[in-house]
């Protein structure tokens, strides 16, 4: 009697189990389906901004294919410098610069001659001896940008 009252006790356990794993599988599929009918019902179809594919263009066409262009920001941004290079690549050979020191550096100096480095966008930044400053078109949500050329 004892034997089966154990296993009678262990197949209510495991149907319970059962039960429960069942109703949980169908509750995350269906969150998961309203979820993802959310997420790629309202996704833009890229994560670049518009705005910026014609800045890019704008650079593109004062800029020579090859050039070295300095990316000097006031602040790190790391997104937005991505963004840069990734719609200047491979045309362009973009060198990130927060520091004002660090374009007046030897090293510096030894690479922008090396690779005829003339080109400076600045992202929310000013930068003494630049000539030909040109602002870039402006966007929502976009930060102050302009394009200007190195002195020699």
């Amino acid at each position: 009697m004892r034997l089966v009252l154990h296993n009678w006790v262990k197949s209510a356990c495991v149907l319970a189990a059962a039960a429960v794993m069942g109703s949980s599988l169908y509750v995350a599929a269906r969150r998961s389906a309203a979820d993802l009918t959310m997420v790629f019902h309202d996704a833009p179809a890229t994560v670049v901004p518009a705005g910026l594919l014609a800045r890019v263009e704008f650079v593109k066409t004062r800029v020579p294919k090859g050039s070295l262009i300095v990316y000097f920001m006031d602040r790190p941004e790391v997104w937005e410098f991505g963004l840069w290079k990734r719609s200047l690549y491979p045309d362009y050979l973009v060198l990130p610069a927060t520091d004002r020191w660090l374009l007046q550096s030897a090293p510096f100096q030894a690479l922008r001659y090396r690779y005829n480095a003339r080109y400076v966008l600045l992202a929310g930044a000013s930068l003494p001896g630049l000539r030909d400053a040109v602002a870039l078109p402006d966007y929502p949500g976009g930060q102050p940008m302009s394009l200007a050329t190195l002195e020699n």
